[in-house]
């Protein structure tokens, strides 16, 4: 079993200089996890770089006598990170760079992948050679693609790219069995001392082939507030 580098979202509290980059997904009040008791989403490799975006909201309109500026505050703040998912490594095997057999139903398989018609041939008297079309092969399986084991699909950090990937499609969506919308929660970011409450904008990978065994990931959120840790002598109240 491969331990994680991170194993308690809490190590940050600790002083050995780990700051892990956790998610959470809270409900309206902003203080209330929607998350089960202690599950929180870490990423696996902390991003390269993140990008902060302030900006004004301001407008300038023309009159008889001159310009007219009008400001109106802040605009909301967006974060953009560039990160990796880290490595694909397998126990045993090492480094992986192939995704594998993708089973699907026996129904999509004969629709999207035909097979090509079966042709035999037979020799007659003279040189000439008769072809005769039996039709199509119908022993279609539900596996498109050989298994050569050892897909990236087996590893830590493509479990933790698709659980990142989910929480961006849910974007703080509690949804029941029907697929309503029951809840409108919030993304909760947390790191090195900010904690940021938004919603996610967009979620973009890359599968590069300079970099085969692993995928170059680039998010953005638009923030509604933030709060940030001050070091200080006085007692401070932690969110």
């Amino acid at each position: 079993m491969i331990k994680s580098p991170i194993p308690h979202k809490d190590i940050a509290d600790s002083n050995l200089g780990i700051r892990p980059f956790v998610f959470d997904v809270v409900a309206p009040d902003g203080i209330t996890s929607l998350l089960p008791d202690d599950v929180k989403m870490t990423l696996h490799a902390n991003p390269k770089n993140i990008s902060f975006s302030y900006e004004k909201k301001h407008e300038i309109s023309p009159t008889l006598s001159g310009w007219v500026e009008y400001y109106w505050g802040d605009n909301p703040t967006t974060i953009s990170l560039d990160a990796t998912s880290g490595a694909f490594i397998r126990p045993y095997t090492g480094l992986s760079a192939v995704t594998g057999p993708v089973s699907v139903p026996n129904e999509i398989a004969s629709s999207r992948f035909k097979a090509p018609p079966t042709v035999s041939r037979s020799s007659q008297e003279s040189s000439n050679d008769t072809i005769t079309v039996t039709g199509r092969r119908k022993d279609l399986t539900n596996t498109i693609g050989v298994s050569i084991g050892g897909t990236r699909r087996d590893t830590i950090t493509y479990d933790k790219y698709l659980d990142l990937l989910a929480l961006f499609h849910n974007n703080g969506s509690i949804y029941d069995q029907t697929g309503r919308v029951v809840v409108q929660g919030k993304i909760k970011m947390i790191f090195d001392g900010g904690v940021w409450f938004g919603w996610f904008q967009s979620f973009n990978v890359t599968d590069d082939a300079n970099t085969p065994y692993s995928f170059n990931v680039s998010l953005a959120m638009q923030i509604e507030r933030e709060y940030h840790g001050v070091r200080t002598q006085m007692p401070s109240e932690r969110f």
